[in-house]
């Protein structure tokens, strides 16, 4: 067969599930263009964004692994998502410039200025070209976490890095009016739940970390086993943190001490909606709509989402037995793949069954690239200008696996350019009549 074109894409891109990946109640945040200045431009945690949409195999696959990481990452790094198949999140998917699903956006907790709107300032985000797995997907994550910790030693001495400070220096940050925290550790490096909280309680506590290898600021405190944690309250004595040292409780401790937090506005309560009638239940219709004009190929499928399955069936000839026994056998073929479609439920099968007879498909079977073999499928997607005939013995189950294969994404794609058109009946007269006058 002739293709006009082979896009690197799975028809798994061709298949429209109306069902998100993502529950309620799943740790992963669900972002949309109401909560992305909140959850993402005005947090000061790393944030990474998956931008995916539902019937893509590869988010499909990627969707447990995210959920374990959003789950392992909690108070730690927030894991959100964006839903591209829905309307109103196209616009933010169309801004980030994505190309493909899935795909991983990290955003940084720092503000930057849009060279291309001067005082405007947002955050630039890095695409994470790493496994999509849970584990390499939190390593990484915790390898980027921004950090507020000073490094407190006893003196200062030689260069030293702008989070490294004296303990006098430290105590003296805005005494009056900032509380301190240190932890005192015998780990090499500062465990990623202090990094979170610095993060969490920035501007509100300073937070240090002293090394055991510091004595005269180990002895200053009166500190004899590691980890400790002591909290210095704005002009007081230093109260030493006897709980777990884990991220609730810890976090509970230290707020308690803490400035108060300055209170962010509250979202505005969107109006409920009214409660909705039961939907009546739907009858199967096992009628194969038969495409014969070109109005009838827009409302039926050009203008509809999801995926044609389009049947051509050999013009039925009173000579030719062989034009019956197709049409005879076809019909209750696509009345059972339509049951079949039908029985997994509202939403769930992306297929319209159609059919049309091959005098009206010429355009259609030349665009394709269809041989003239007839009964003969081709599905297509209109919307993304895509399509994939059917090849194979012409049987229910060998048909019924390819529409599984096509769902599941695990068959090829091509692209077509221009767009479907079907011979009209009046374009066949004139043609005929033209041939008489010659």
């Amino acid at each position: 067969m002739k293709l006009t074109a082979i896009a690197a894409l799975s028809l798994s891109a061709l298949v429209s599930n109306a069902h998100a990946l993502y529950s309620a109640g799943s740790p992963v945040v669900l972002i949309t263009p109401k909560n992305f200045k909140r959850e993402i431009t005005e947090t000061e945690h790393l944030v990474a964004l998956e931008f995916y949409v539902p019937w893509c195999g590869y988010c499909q696959r990627l969707a447990p692994d995210w959920d374990k990481a959003a789950a392992n990452l909690n108070g730690l790094v927030k894991v959100a998502a964006v839903n591209c198949d829905v309307e109103a999140n196209k616009p933010m998917c169309s801004y980030f410039d994505v190309q493909g699903f899935p795909t991983i956006k990290v955003f940084p907790p720092e503000l930057m200025e849009d060279k291309k709107n001067p005082g405007v300032f947002i955050k630039k985000p890095s695409d994470y070209q790493g496994p999509r797995e849970a584990k390499p997907i939190v390593d990484y994550l915790l390898s980027m976490m921004p950090s507020n910790v000073r490094f407190v030693k006893s003196i200062i001495t030689g260069k030293a890095s702008q989070k490294t400070v004296s303990i006098d220096d430290f105590l003296a940050t805005e005494n009056a009016t900032l509380p301190k925290t240190l932890l005192f550790t015998n780990k090499p490096t500062t465990p990623v739940l202090y990094k979170a909280l610095s993060v969490d309680f920035n501007n509100r506590m300073l937070l240090g970390e002293v090394r055991n290898t510091e004595l005269a600021v180990v002895d200053q405190f009166g500190v004899k086993a590691f980890p400790t944690v002591v909290v210095i309250p704005a002009g007081g004595e230093g109260v030493v943190y006897d709980g777990q040292i884990k991220q609730a409780e810890l976090r509970k401790f230290l707020e308690g001490f803490a400035k108060a937090a300055k209170k962010k506005e509250e979202p505005k309560e969107e109006p409920k909606e009214e409660p909705k009638e039961e939907p009546k239940k739907v009858e199967f219709d096992p009628t194969i709509t038969e495409i014969t004009s070109q109005s009838a190929l827009t409302t039926h499928c050009l203008s509809l989402p999801g995926l044609c399955v389009l049947t051509i069936l050999p013009t039925l000839h009173p000579d030719d037995p062989l034009t019956a026994a197709a049409h005879a056998t076809t019909f209750p073929l696509l009345t059972s793949l339509k049951r079949r479609a039908f029985d997994l439920g509202p939403g769930q099968s992306p297929f319209r069954f159609l059919w049309i007879d091959a005098s009206r498909a010429d355009k259609i079977i030349s665009k394709f690239d269809i041989p003239a073999d007839f009964p003969a499928m081709v599905i297509v997607h209109p919307g993304k200008k895509m399509y994939r005939p059917f090849i194979g013995a012409w049987e229910e189950q060998g048909v019924q696996k390819w529409l599984e294969d096509i769902k599941g994404g695990r068959i090829g794609s091509w692209k077509f350019e221009g767009e479907m058109e079907v011979v009209e009946v009046e374009e066949k007269v004139e043609e005929k009549k033209g041939r008489d006058e010659l």
